[in-house]
């Protein structure tokens, strides 16, 4: 038995242990060699894997195949590399065994890989087959929207819009094309879409051809051959080429039925499809995708492909201002710390973001000197563009026609980033005759506004977010004002420095000028051939000569905006008969301008706006007038004969400017009109006196005033705003003569049943209606009878109509049909208490909203708001597909509900159809929805994009069980006080759970929801072990007042909620911003788990976590030292955390382990306030023992803890007594704490040492603010302030070799000391030192006896501000030491020196030295009563001025002397004062018997009284 036992058991584990001692000793005797090993075969390796990139980039430009996993195998070498290559050969001595054993360890297991590295390099088999070109292949590169390593989130939008488009089907989205200006970035984008498309395998072939400006259609076909199928064309013409590439295609196509994504890259002119082998209309599985400058040439193609109806626009935009600055700085490798930064920024808004201008201005300015720079800014600023941006947008400039460079050319008139107002453009151009053949000023509007409209397609031009303008951007304009300057056009442009103009006044032809802070016109200012002049922002002071048009007689145009003097007209005016255009805009016109009339050439004249009171009969004369713009003018009085006489007036505007004396003068104009713009606020009754037979635009008020911000979109659009009580009152004025007219149409008429009442109006009357508004009609029973007549309807609203049930009666005679709405986008309906549905179904008994006889195929829009008896918005049978059509409402992209209690459900059960578009979900004070999303996930994949859900008490279930599917868009949720929900994402691990990656997933804000304990339930699976991804992008989360409304025991929770905020298995890779507030249950923030292989929160920035209240950890790790062993945790989570912010947590004991703070490389701001349980910063009381000393040690030899520190911030911390702690658990003696204490110390050391602010606030427990070992290092601390601290003591005093400041020897470890002063006794600390040191204060510290040392002064040299303030116990600010020498002493920047209610102190400094303060402006000494003397030494302070006491300021203008009073005791001492070297110098001594002489200048003053309350000084 024992023979059985001793070879069975005992044998094998001797063996195994032999082997594994032998194997762990080898790693102690042997490290050294082990770690020069690994390097000669990393080396090796190295060599190796150049070897291996060459090849790769030779096939790669060769066209020639490269084996699988190349990629792969590269990447993971250079990971290798860098992560091995540091570890050191130079060994750590015999007795570090365990830094040996470790560094030995690591090197055999580096040794390994590398022998796994090369046996994998030998697997791949290289080829000199070429490829064709076009094939699909795996790629392991992730496309995102970046340049130079920059990702740009404004890219998101139109990538991901883009990839959309290119993953639908083709009935949808077949010919897809991405546009923007020259230089923005399509053609980058283009190619990150296509390593999409590849990486994705949307397509069999991608066919990426490049067309270019001048194209050669041989070269096109034969490139489009060669990515079909490796070989090229043989064939002599276009023709026989083209029907060749058709016969590859359809093999392709229709043979082999694979999917072909064709690209045309750089599109400049309209492209024949059956010359590159297309087919009209295109063939199925193939995919149309263009770049190009211009979107209305591809919108041609795409009408040439028969695919107009599934033609996508994708707009480029530029880049927004941080992107542009980003990437400007990342080309130019320059920090916010140089000082070219504020100049790069400069030329970055100069660029107008667009990446080309940045990417060639960016490149010439690298490395180059600040003179460089500035000389670049320079000319940038005048306009002189990089000749080659200029070549960029010459090249379109080149492309258009002549009529739209003449408007492109006005619009350079303008200044920078200014809104243009299209009317005006229309004004100017018809002044100046540069439409041929257009007799009619709406003629002259629809050729402008074409012309415009070209110019945004072709990118020249911007659209602006201001109604009726248009934007152009920074470098067309720097173009454009070089091509007007050129001798054949010689325009002076100028809306800068306007003090000189520039000369060329014969050839002048356009002049446009900002007058602001000019003073006047010179007499010279002669300019005969000028043909329009614009002068902006003009001064009250500005002065015009009495001649100044005299000499300006072929002036067309004169527009003038903003100009406040009232000399800009004149009588010499006159002199300029050419003049068609008088347009002014918001300028001063407090004179007689009759003189006006005399210009019987105008056709145009506008007063918009310049407040005019009067319209003089001399306007009469202008005969040919065909244009009055009178808007803005209020209580204007026109004229008796202006109106009559003007034959010729065709348009008239005078919003704001009709008065009762102006009706009739109106009414008799009315016939001649085509084009009016008046409200009639007061006139319902007479308006059977205005004629509207004629009028073909209008904006036209009754009973109301016009809201022009409503037609922001097109101000140019027919409007009528109608507003009555009685709608016989509307009937009477035959105003329904303009409905076949009307584009957009507000009523508010109380007695109306339904529009039709409105004079029996048919239903095709209002065929061009855009948009219809219905408010406040309190007798509407309904809208429309049949509302198939409205075609062209693309918005309806409905609002605040009490009795409306529906918005459609069905007919009578109807027996079925189905209501359409073709055009319909958006459709509102708001306090319709009664309304059940837009048109009800009969044999229904349940009313909804929307039914399967309602077709709204376009509608993009759907909000509904205060509907108390809505119960459902869709019919059971509207998304059964046997029954209603697919495109009944298949475009839904907005949704918003709100008031609508009686709701149920939101959707019904099976919405696949209506979440295909979905973007935008809002739902608010619905209080009867208990599911948001009642549905099956499986096959549902979604477009929402943002989901907001407010005040919706009875809401259970946010999203279904794993909703990742549901989300894959998903780019902000938000979750406000929803009072039933309790998770908000729940992940079964075990149900179908399916990794789905949400790339969008940007913010998670949960808010004021009582009951929410998780935001992440786990069940199923192996909980620890499995990853789930979903949530990688999310860069903003704020979960704030959530938790248990009324917390029940902890005996009766649930055992299976979490207490953990962020489960360590949930990759949060892009996190920037956590927020956390009052989140109830949570005790752990960050768990930290073994079985996560991934770095966590790598891009974490901010950590705010206010009142929670049942938190004690904010990170926890169940075994730290096994956590940091792996490399890439290690170095990766946390990493980029900067800024930590707690407040009012009050069961945390401490932030972090020592050995968390290894991860924690870029903090730079912590701040604590109101945790009362807080005792130490930095604690290792929950730190697991084995190994602790190992990993410290490495640390601390190799790591800079905390090297970006800017600030340290504790306040209200009650509890706090030190930084950095003792030693966890149990003491087994003094040198075991003592290693245990030095952890901590290393790392509350560092704290201190880096932090450029230091502010403690009633952190009474606190003894010492720095450790000792910490202060000799704080050369970076710039602010120390310490308020309100009892027990303070600011800098620790003992001795640095172990004294304790007596010249005793010190030898025990002092408690309240430990991990300050022993690691101090082994610190190589000899002064103390506070190099950067700039302000200080210290308030209301009560044990605190002195601030200083003398020793401690040397350092002081930047010391700018010193504040001492309510210390009870403070005798000096500078403490004595023994065997001080008697330099003097320097304080050499200090401005500022304040003392106040200090009772006991007695002086500054009460040694003999001597103290100079050569920059000393201000000094406040106030209830000081012991203060006898200031220093025993002499001071001298050449610019102090005053002394401020609390009685006043005392000056020092005739030396300085010092009375001191007191209302109790009356003492005599001497003040001397000095004022050599140009200041005051002075001293004092306690005993008048003692005064003398010393100086010449010296003047002796006996003071008579001390006061013991304050002292001050009197002259």
């Amino acid at each position: 038995m024992e023979q059985t036992i001793y070879s069975q058991i005992v044998v094998p584990v001797v063996k195994f242990l032999k082997g594994h001692l032998t194997k762990h000793l080898g790693y102690v005797i042997f490290s050294s060699k082990y770690v020069r090993a690994m390097k000669e075969q990393l080396r090796v390796l190295k060599n190796t894997r150049d070897n291996v990139e060459k090849q790769k980039q030779t096939n790669d430009m060769d066209n020639k195949e490269i084996p699988v996993g190349v990629s792969a195998w590269l990447n993971a070498v250079e990971t290798f590399k860098n992560e091995f290559e540091s570890i050191s050969s130079e060994g750590y001595g015999c007795l570090n065994i365990k830094m040996r054993h470790k560094t030995g360890k690591k090197a055999c297991e580096a040794t390994e890989m590398i022998k796994r590295f090369t046996k994998e390099k030998k697997e791949f088999e290289w080829t000199n087959a070429p490829i064709p070109t076009g094939i699909v292949y795996s790629k392991t590169e992730n496309s995102t929207p970046s340049s130079h390593g920059v990702n740009f989130k404004s890219r998101y939008r139109p990538f991901n819009e883009a990839l959309k488009w290119l993953q639908q089907d083709n009935n949808k989205s077949q010919v897809i094309a991405l546009c923007g200006m020259g230089g923005v970035g399509k053609t980058t984008m283009m190619e990150q879409l296509e390593t999409e498309a590849n990486n994705k395998k949307m397509f069999d072939y991608i066919v990426p051809i490049v067309i270019g400006r001048t194209h050669n259609m041989h070269s096109i076909q034969n490139d489009i051959s060669i990515r079909l199928s490796g070989e090229g064309l043989v064939e002599a013409t276009i023709p026989e080429r083209a029907h060749r590439l058709r016969e590859k295609f359809k093999i392709r196509l229709e043979e082999k039925k694979e999917r072909i994504l064709f690209i045309l890259d750089d599109v400049w002119q309209k492209i024949e499809l059956k010359d590159i082998g297309l087919t009209s209309p295109l063939p199925n599985g193939l995919k149309l995708f263009l770049t190009s400058r211009d979107s209305d040439i591809c919108r041609q193609i795409a009408v040439s492909a028969h695919s107009h109806t599934s033609f996508k626009v994708v707009e480029v935009e530029i880049l927004t201002e941080e992107e542009a600055q980003n990437l400007f700085f990342k080309i130019t490798n320059v920090s916010k710390e140089d000082n070219r930064y504020d100049i790069g920024c400069q030329i970055v808004e100069k660029c107008g973001r667009l990446p080309i201008a940045i990417n060639i201005i960016g490149t010439a300015l690298q490395s180059q000197e600040m003179h460089f720079w500035n000389s670049k800014l320079q000319r940038l600023n005048n306009n002189n563009i990089d000749h080659d941006l200029q070549e960029v947008i010459k090249i379109s400039y080149e492309y258009i026609d002549k009529e739209h460079k003449e408007v492109l050319l006005l619009c350079g008139l303008f200044p920078e980033d200014y809104d243009i107002r299209i009317e005006d453009l229309t004004r100017y151009a018809w002044g100046l005759n540069l439409f041929k053949g257009v007799s009619t000023l709406g003629g002259a509007r629809d050729s402008t506004r074409t012309c415009l409209g070209t110019l945004i397609y072709a990118h020249m031009l911007i659209k602006s977010n201001k109604h009726g303008c248009v934007r152009m951007h920074d470098l067309v304009l720097s173009f454009v004002l070089g091509v007007v300057s050129k001798s054949d056009r010689a325009w002076i442009i100028n809306h800068g420095n306007v003090t000189q103009l520039a000369g060329g006044e014969e050839a002048c032809k356009r002049i446009s000028l900002t007058c602001k802070g000019m003073s006047e016109f010179a007499q010279d200012f002669k300019y005969p051939n000028l043909s329009l002049l614009q002068l902006m922002n003009g001064d009250l002071s500005l002065k015009f000569p009495e001649d100044f048009y005299e000499n300006m007689k072929k002036l067309q145009v004169i527009a003038y905006y903003d100009m406040e003097s009232p000399l800009m007209i004149s009588k010499s005016l006159h002199c300029s008969t050419n003049l068609k255009s008088l347009c002014l805009y918001r300028c001063k016109l407090m004179f007689d301008f009759s003189f006006v009339g005399d210009l019987v050439n105008l056709e145009v004249l506008s007063f918009a706006y310049c407040d005019i009171l009067k319209l003089p009969c001399a306007i009469g004369k202008l005969v040919k007038l065909k244009l009055l713009d009178l808007t803005g003018c209020l209580n204007l009085h026109v004229d008796n004969g202006v109106f009559e006489n003007l034959k010729n007036l065709k348009e008239i505007y005078m919003i704001k400017a009709l008065t009762d004396s102006n009706f009739e003068k109106l009414a008799m104009l009315s016939k001649q009109l085509c084009a009016l713009e008046v409200e009639f606020v007061d006139k319902k009754n007479q308006l059977n006196k205005i004629s509207f037979e004629n009028l073909d635009n209008f904006k036209i008020a009754i009973g109301c005033s016009i809201n022009s911000y409503k037609f922001k979109n097109d101000p140019f659009e027919n409007v009528l705003e109608l507003v009555s009580d009685r709608i016989i009152d509307l009937c009477d004025s035959k105003i329904n003569q303009l409905f076949k007219k009307t584009e957009h149409l507000e009523l508010s008429v109380k007695d109306m049943t339904c529009l039709k009442d409105l004079h029996q109006i048919g239903q095709h009357s209002f065929s061009t209606l855009k948009s219809l508004m219905v408010y406040d009609c309190s007798n509407l029973k309904y809208l429309f009878r049949v509302a198939n007549g409205l075609k062209k309807l693309e918005r309806l609203t409905v609002r605040k109509c009490n009795v409306l049930e529906v918005l459609i009666q069905k007919d009578e005679s109807e027996i079925s049909g189905v209501v359409e709405l073709p055009q319909l986008l958006v459709l509102e309906l708001y306090d319709l208490p009664n309304f059940t549905s837009i048109y009800p179904d009969n044999n229904n008994n349940m009313c909804a909203l929307f039914n399967s006889q309602v077709k709204f195929a376009k509608l993009e829009i759907l909000n509904i708001e205060n509907m108390g008896k809505l119960k459902q918005i869709w019919d059971c049978e509207f998304v059964s597909s046997d029954k209603v059509e697919v495109n009944n409402i298949s475009m839904l992209r907005e949704i918003e509900v709100v008031g609508c209690d009686s709701l149920e459900n939101l959707f019904p059960t099976n919405p696949m159809r209506l979440l295909t578009h979905l973007e935008k979900l809002k739902v608010i004070s619905c209080g009867s929805i208990k599911d948001l999303f009642n549905i099956n996930v499986e096959y549902n994949v979604s477009m929402l994009r943002e989901i907001e859900v407010t005040d919706c008490d009875s809401l259970v279930n946010l999203f279904p069980t794993n909703p990742m599917r549901l989300l894959t868009r998903l780019e902000k949720l938000q979750v406000e006080c929803c009072g039933s929900i309790e998770v908000i994402f729940k992940i079964d691990l075990g149900y179908e759970f399916e990794q789905v990656s949400m790339n969008n997933f940007r913010r998670i804000q949960v808010l004021d929801s009582k009951n929410v304990r998780e935001v992440w339930r786990i069940r199923g699976g192996e909980k620890n072990s499995t990853s789930i991804r979903g949530f990688e992008s999310v860069e903003f989360i704020s979960i704030e007042r959530c938790g248990r409304d009324n917390k029940k025991s902890r005996e009766d929770e649930d055992v299976n909620i979490s207490t953990v905020a962020f489960p360590s298995n949930i990759y949060f890779h892009s996190l920037r911003d956590l927020k956390l507030n009052k989140f109830e249950g949570v005790e752990v923030v960050f768990e930290l788990d073994l079985n996560n292989q991934q770095p966590l929160f790598p891009n974490l920035q901010s950590l705010d976590l206010h009142e929670m209240n049942d938190m004690s950890h904010v990170w926890k790790c169940n075994n730290w030292n096994k956590y940091l062993l792996n490399p890439q945790r290690h170095y990766h989570s946390f990493h980029s955390l900067t800024s930590i912010n707690i407040r009012e947590c009050n069961r945390i004991k401490y932030l972090f382990s020592p050995l968390m703070a290894k991860l924690l490389s870029n903090l730079q701001k912590i701040k604590i306030r109101s945790c009362h349980d807080m005792e130490e910063v930095v604690s290792n009381r929950d730190d697991d023992d084995d190994n602790d000393e190992e990993e410290m040690s490495s640390t601390s030899t190799t790591t800079t803890f905390f090297p970006h520190l800017q600030s340290l911030t504790f306040e209200d911390l009650t509890n706090l007594t030190r930084i950095g702690g003792g030693a966890k658990g149990a003491k087994t003696g003094v040198i075991h704490d003592q290693f245990k204490a030095s952890h901590v110390g290393v790392v509350s050391w560092s704290l201190c040492q880096y932090s450029k602010e230091i502010v403690i606030s009633f952190c009474n427990g606190l003894s010492s603010v720095i450790p000792s070992n910490a202060i000799g290092q704080m050369q970076k601390l710039e602010v120390l302030r310490v308020r309100h601290c009892k027990l303070l003591k600011v800098f620790e005093t003992k001795d640095i070799h172990g004294n304790s400041g007596d010249g005793k020897s010190s030898t025990n470890i002092d408690e309240e000391s430990v991990g300050i002063d022993v690691i101090s006794r082994q610190a190589n600390i000899n002064v103390t030192r506070l190099s950067n040191l700039k302000i200080m204060e210290i308030r209301s510290c009560n044990s605190l006896v002195f601030v200083f040392t003398f020793s401690m002064l040397e350092s002081l040299k930047q010391l700018e501000e010193l504040i001492v303030i309510d210390c009870k116990s403070m005798k000096v600010i500078v403490e004595k030491e023994n065997g001080e020498d008697r330099k003097d002493v320097v304080f050499p920047w200090l401005k500022f020196l304040s003392l106040e209610s200090l009772p006991n102190l007695e002086g500054f400094f009460l040694g003999m030295n001597n103290f100079n303060w050569p920059l000393l402006e201000k000094v406040k000494i106030i209830k000081c009563p012991q203060m006898m003397n200031f220093t025993c030494g002499e001071s001298t302070t050449p610019v102090l001025e005053g002394i401020h006491r609390s009685l006043g300021r005392y000056s020092l203008e005739c030396g300085l002397n010092i009375h001191m009073k007191t209302h109790q005791t009356s003492t005599r001492f001497l003040i001397t004062v000095s004022s050599a070297r140009g200041g005051p110098r002075w001293t004092g001594v306690r005993d008048a018997g003692s005064r003398h002489c010393c100086h010449p200048m010296r003047t002796v003053v006996e003071v008579e009284h001390v006061d013991r309350r304050w002292w001050w000084f009197e002259g």
